[in-house]
């Protein structure tokens, strides 16, 4: 570990050294706020580590992108505009429209500092994406204003990975298509009133115009979305997604779990919501619309038809055209015979509705709705499926609420699909004062409660056999420093995969934060996780311990008006069972060029790391071109670079360029099945362009 060691010191010693250099000069560096987008960045790397999925993020860069182009006017805007701009919990909205009410407009953005919830790392995060206005610019639904003010812009994305893995070579009997991946979208909009357009996307090894995919692409997504028109607040026709609640029964929108955001963790739905992803799986397909029955009633109606991927397909060996599923696949790939024959296999029915009342500090739904599959959906015998949903047909309702008194916030969600108990989660988030804020969540899923589409806080990837209690701390020491903090002890009443037993486990993460001002954070992580694992031991299979800890160090700093450093080195530790420890090891640094009115911008990374096995392995975010994001698994021992560039060749055209390679240094191959390369060295290339209009 000695060069490992020689090389941490030279790393923070350079970033202690320059931090020395964040002065007014490094205002003109282009996005106001480096702690946001390191916020964000962590977000995502804790997501992507329990996901089971490749998930898509552009929905929130997409939210974020509009705001930072048509920032939201703290004086005029609404509880209902606060909430969709996703930034503040809801604490500090009814705060701050306490503090309007109270004394009027604000003056400046940093009056926020007198308001109960706003601190100065609050204020930096939001400032790309509000303002302070006397008067708000009005828009309306006349067709001058949607000729003059609407925007449209069409973006198209290649993607192709070198060596060729295994799988595309001739008569492999692998993948059906080329081993490109191709991405174009269109979107028309006006405001944040009226959204339309479509999304098309071939991933590697389908086919394109040929064989399974003679309609050209293998997925299209259209999406019309429209809001204030009369009585409707919103409506959505095509592709949409839906935020209720606690995301228990209805969440198909993008849900964070757990974060070093320790008392961030009651969920703000925010109703209909059009979708423009890329992702196959978690949205709806049909028809919502969101009503104003009253100054505080709200009632919702969505309906949904569309084609899933049905897996562990089971043939009646009496009717041969009648069939089971045991479940459905996520991935949206079809590249192989067998994902093809998969495709569209399962019809799925939706159709629910929503009622809502809003008061000044109550806010309680109803939300109920009847799933229908074609076929029926009959789990595995495998003994932790026991109690998985069995049958076509399942109703779900559920209340959820959020109470607010002084500075604490009750929020939770209560939901019943008829087969057995009910799931529940509920919490509390307390600012005490300036200086300490508590979090607190309970939630308790029962081992035969099934909610397809709900996506609550949770350590596994669906709500249920899951009995919880999460505690998160903030302490805030001066302006500049903060320790965060969160513990979360979890049980499991009955099996699960790779998990032949009952069992416990446990998660702690705490990070001490210094945000000198809002160009520049340094923090120091450290994280533990507990759970059983299956350990073979002789002919039997006994759950044992699976602990990991893991210790961060990580600063971002500019050192002029245009460069900004980060610097990050992370050692992780695995104990299994009786197993000796294991090592991980990831430092990179990156040198990330933003410089305002330049029409050129890039980042470049340089990563080393070293990991016993995949076991170790350690995530990392990685910039990537607008609309897309690669946060991959660094393990074995290598190296891996990238190299990101944007160029605006005119207002209203910009191309982006990525590169990324990948060596390993102990071993002459990667992947494994269709996925094998024999090489130690893989590049990606991709290229996007986006024209506006």
């Amino acid at each position: 570990m000695n060069k490992h060691v020689k090389f941490i010191i030279f790393l923070f010693s350079f970033s202690i050294l320059n931090s020395q250099v964040v002065t007014d000069t490094v205002k003109s560096i282009q996005g106001d706020s480096l702690l946001q987008e390191e916020n964000i960045e962590n977000k995502i790397e804790q997501f992507t580590e329990k996901a089971e999925q490749e998930v898509d993020f552009s929905e929130l860069t997409q939210n974020l992108e509009y705001y930072s182009r048509h920032p939201l006017n703290l004086n005029t805007a609404t509880y209902e505009d606060l909430v969709k701009l996703g930034l503040l919990n809801d604490i500090q909205i009814r705060n701050l429209l306490t503090h309007r009410q109270k004394y009027g407009k604000l003056i400046s953005i940093y009056e926020l500092q007198a308001i109960d919830g706003f601190d100065l790392q609050t204020i930096y995060r939001i400032l790309p994406y509000v303002k302070i206005a006397s008067e708000e610019s009005k828009t309306s639904w006349s067709l001058r204003n949607v000729k003059k003010y609407s925007k449209s812009f069409v973006l198209t994305r290649f993607t192709h990975t070198f060596p060729l893995a295994e799988g595309y070579k001739k008569d492999s009997g692998g993948y059906l298509g080329s081993p490109y991946k191709l991405y174009v979208r269109y979107n028309f909009s006006y405001f944040n009133l009226l959204s339309f357009g479509f999304t098309a996307e071939k991933d590697q090894g389908e086919e394109f115009f040929k064989g399974s995919q003679k309609q050209g692409f293998d997925f299209y997504s259209y999406h019309f979305y429209m809001r204030n028109v009369g009585p409707f607040l919103a409506v959505a026709l095509g592709d949409y997604t839906l935020e209720f609640g606690q995301g228990l029964a209805m969440w198909t929108g993008l849900s964070f779990g757990k974060t070093s955001d320790a008392i961030y963790i009651k969920k703000s739905g925010r109703g209909i919501l059009p979708y423009r992803s890329a992702n196959e799986f978690n949205f709806l397909r049909g028809a919502a619309v969101q009503l104003k029955l009253t100054k505080y009633f709200y009632l919702y109606g969505f309906t949904s038809m569309r084609a899933k991927d049905g897996s562990g397909i089971t043939t009646d060996s009496i009717n041969q055209e009648e069939y089971t599923i045991s479940s459905l696949n996520e991935s949206g790939l079809h590249n192989t015979t067998t994902s093809v024959e998969r495709k569209n296999n399962v019809k799925e029915n939706l159709i629910g509705s929503r009622i809502q009342l809003n008061l000044n500090r109550l806010q309680v739904g109803y939300t109920s709705y009847l799933l229908h599959f074609n076929v029926p959906v009959v789990p595995s015998s495998d003994l932790y499926q026991q109690f998985y949903f069995s049958g076509k047909q399942q109703w779900i309702n559920s209340i959820d609420y959020s109470f607010l008194y002084r500075n604490m916030n009750f929020f939770g969600e209560v939901a019943y699909d008829g087969d057995g108990l009910p799931a529940q989660i509920h919490g509390l988030m307390y600012a005490a004062n300036y200086h300490y804020s508590l979090a607190l969540l309970y939630r308790d899923f029962p081992r035969d409660f099934t909610s397809f589409f709900g996506s609550p806080l949770s350590e596994g990837s669906k709500p249920i056999n899951e009995r919880a209690l999460y505690m998160g701390h903030e302490i805030k020491f001066s302006k500049q420093w903060w320790l965060s903090s969160y513990i979360d002890l979890f049980h499991f009443p009955w099996l699960r995969y790779q998990v032949d037993a009952p069992s416990d486990g446990v998660e702690f993460l705490s990070q001490l934060n210094y945000a000198p001002n809002k160009r520049s954070q340094f923090y120091f992580r450290y994280k533990y996780e507990s759970k059983k694992n299956n350990f073979s031991e002789t002919y039997a299979k006994i759950p044992l311990d699976n602990r990991k800890q893991t210790f961060r160090i990580h600063a971002a700093y500019p050192i002029s008006d245009a460069f900004v450093f980060k610097t990050r080195v992370e050692i992780l530790l695995h104990k299994y069972a009786t197993e000796s420890t294991k090592m991980g090891f990831l430092a990179y640094q990156d040198v990330v060029f933003r410089k305002k009115n330049s029409p050129l911008n890039f980042t470049l990374r340089l990563a080393t790391f070293d990991t016993y096995s995949y076991d170790e392995r350690i995530y990392a975010y990685e910039n990537d071109v607008l609309y897309s994001y690669s946060i991959p698994a660094y393990y074995y021992k290598g190296s891996r670079t990238y190299f990101l560039v944007k160029y605006r060749a005119r207002k209203n055209l910009e191309y982006w360029f990525r590169i990324a390679h990948t060596l390993y240094v102990d071993r002459t191959t990667m992947g494994s099945g269709l996925d094998l390369i024999n090489n130690p060295a893989k590049t990606e290339v991709k290229f996007q362009i986006r024209y506006t209009f």
